[in-house]
């Protein structure tokens, strides 16, 4: 048995009604960093930028936008281009999304599922442990 882990509570640090997308657009939204130009505009702050831009690509996708290729995303995201290219990429790899070859387009692909539900069976059981 997994010793016991103190977790934080979800949302701790986590700005009411902030969606993950908002995290791209950086200070003009009132974020105290900018993700998309790697400035960090708050002392001590451990957020990691690469991770922060490659989960605003996963957020990207959705609203009615499935499918969706580079320019796409780095205009939803505020990140600039080339850097989705090599995030995506990693994306790709992992399974977090999938490319249709024909149009070469990216979606969520079923690993980016399994954090969600992953998530959702943690909340169920009220454990609040993974």
């Amino acid at each position: 048995m997994a010793p016991a882990r103190s977790l934080a509570p979800v949302g701790e640090n986590v700005r009411p009604g902030l969606h993950c997308t908002d995290i791209a657009a950086g200070p003009e939204a009132g974020h105290n960093r900018d993700i998309r130009n790697n400035r960090d505009n708050r002392d001590n702050d451990p957020m990691v930028v690469p991770l922060a831009r490659g989960l605003a690509i996963l957020c990207a996708f959705g609203r009615g936008r499935a499918w969706l290729g580079n320019l796409d995303i780095a205009l939803e995201t505020g990140i600039p281009a080339p850097t989705v290219s090599r995030l995506i990429h990693s994306l790709l790899v992992l399974g977090y999304v999938q490319q249709d070859e024909a149009t070469r387009l990216y979606a969520l692909a079923p690993a980016a599922l399994a954090l969600g539900y992953a998530a959702i069976a943690n909340a169920a059981s009220g454990t609040g442990e993974a």
